[in-house]
């Protein structure tokens, strides 16, 4: 325990937990980066994209349903991806729907690895049956966006 919040009102006082920092450290992001490196390393390109695709798709886990509405869709893959920790949700635009992730939970190694973006894609696609484009990405800087954005390809 590292706290105690008092409402002052009645009743208990709200106690507040925290890991210690030895249970926080992992080598996990070290060990996903090595991975992808050795995925990226791959010289055929095809190939490349393909092994890709194939950890999206097994990292999204569900398999998509194409006689189910749109919307049916996106909320599915929404619940997939909060699975996985990235606080999505969509929207109805008028345009297009969009799928915002409010967390990269690939923060640690985005950087080192932009291609985890286009696996992110390609799980919306596989997840929904639709193509989607990236238009905003999360920025650490206090200018850009707090939240990636897919947008819904027009076909």
């Amino acid at each position: 325990m590292i706290g105690q919040l008092h409402y002052g009102g009645r009743g208990r006082p709200t106690y507040i937990y925290m890991l210690t920092k030895q249970a926080q450290e992992n080598a996990l992001d070290e060990l996903a980066s090595a991975l992808l490196a050795v995925l990226q390393s791959e010289k055929n390109t095809q190939q490349r994209k393909a092994k890709l695709k194939a950890v999206a798709k097994n990292l999204a886990g569900l398999q998509p349903d194409p006689a189910k509405s749109i919307t049916i869709q996106l909320s599915k893959a929404v619940q997939r991806f909060n699975d996985l920790n990235y606080k999505a949700h969509w929207e109805a635009h008028v345009s297009a729907p969009q799928i915002f992730f409010g967390r990269c939970p690939y923060a640690q190694i985005i950087n080192r690895h932009p291609e985890l973006c286009q696996m992110d894609n390609q799980m919306l696609e596989y997840l929904t049956g639709s193509g989607f484009v990236q238009v905003d990405k999360i920025s650490r800087s206090l200018h850009g966006p707090v939240h990636c954005r897919f947008v819904l390809k027009q076909s």
